[in-house]
């Protein structure tokens, strides 16, 4: 049976003896596997790359193509199994590089955004029309929601406003939430 993701290769070729993860959460490289699926013993040393995003990742090669996948989660999944659907993986120091066992716990992608806001001090978007993007001021969101409110047609006050009728329908069903009627 052929593994279904890339960490599910390179845990694969943990317990084949290629790669070994130590009790630090570092990937070492103890053997290479040949065109021949010949394992070859190789001096030990460090397999992880960091990425331009900071973390580490690791590469190989299989078949004619190249592999690469993030050594947090190849640990995560080497160690606890597979990472739960709508669940991703966090540094809870907020080192990318620190891939310890006791350092990695699953979020959601909510906590995760919350965390790297409160631990990195990463910036939180700026929201309504403080975002240089925002296509409405905040009166203008409270004046269509007091207007449909009357009944008014969305497709009326999107014109009037010159912006889409779903710009106009998220001011008042999605987007916004921060802006209260009586602001």
């Amino acid at each position: 049976m052929r593994p279904k993701n890339k960490e599910q290769i390179f845990i694969g070729m943990i317990r084949a003896g290629i790669f070994e993860v130590d009790n630090e959460g570092c990937v070492w490289r103890l053997a290479v596997r040949d065109c021949a699926h010949r394992i070859t013993p190789v001096a030990r040393k460090r397999a992880e790359r960091r990425t331009v995003r900071g973390y580490l990742a690791l590469s190989a090669s299989v078949g004619n193509r190249k592999i690469v996948a993030l050594v947090h989660r190849i640990i995560w999944i080497y160690l606890h199994g597979p990472i739960p659907n709508g669940l991703e993986m966090n540094h809870k120091d907020g080192n990318k590089a620190n891939n310890q066992p006791g350092n990695l716990e699953l979020v959601t992608a909510s906590q995760n955004q919350k965390h790297a806001y409160r631990i990195i001090k990463t910036h939180q978007p700026k929201r309504g029309e403080e975002n240089g993007f925002s296509k409405l001021t905040n009166n203008a969101v409270i004046d269509i929601r007091r207007r449909r409110a009357k009944g008014e047609s969305l497709s009326k006050m999107a014109a009037e406003y010159s912006v889409s009728y779903y710009t106009a329908w998220d001011a008042v069903k999605r987007r916004w939430k921060h802006i209260k009627e009586g602001a």
